[in-house]
């Protein structure tokens, strides 16, 4: 798991340093309350406010995807032990049942430790 670089590196391209910009140098840069500096405060709020905004939907959303996939294998297990039961024993080739009881056990052990895993990165069960 790799830390984004908006969070270590405040001046990646599309981040904003807290170093002013030329145009807002020009005049008295030291009277905060001049309207200027309060405009300049104004957009700087603004941004940091839109950035903790996108943070929090895609942690929102990186939680939902962690669900999405351990239901994802434990729905393919399920579909392998549809398969099995599906399948009259008569007709059944002797290989088949090996077969769906090695996928059985491949996506339930993934389902188990996606769900082992991703909860120990969110710090809570995945499910609650």
């Amino acid at each position: 798991l790799k830390v984004a670089g908006d969070i270590t590196d405040e001046r990646r391209f599309g981040q904003w340093s807290n170093a002013l910009p030329w145009f807002w140098r020009i005049g008295d840069i030291n009277n905060s309350s001049a309207p200027r500096m309060q405009e300049f405060y104004r957009v700087s709020w603004l941004r940091a406010k839109a950035r903790v905004s996108r943070w929090s939907e895609e942690f929102q959303l990186v939680g939902l995807e962690m669900e999405w996939t351990v239901k994802w294998f434990q729905w393919k297990e399920e579909e392998w032990r549809k398969r099995l039961g599906n399948v009259e024993d008569e007709e059944r080739p002797p290989r088949v049942d090996c077969y769906c009881h090695k996928q059985m056990a491949l996506w339930g052990s993934l389902a188990e430790q996606a769900e082992t895993k991703l909860s120990s990165l969110l710090d809570r069960p995945l499910f609650s």
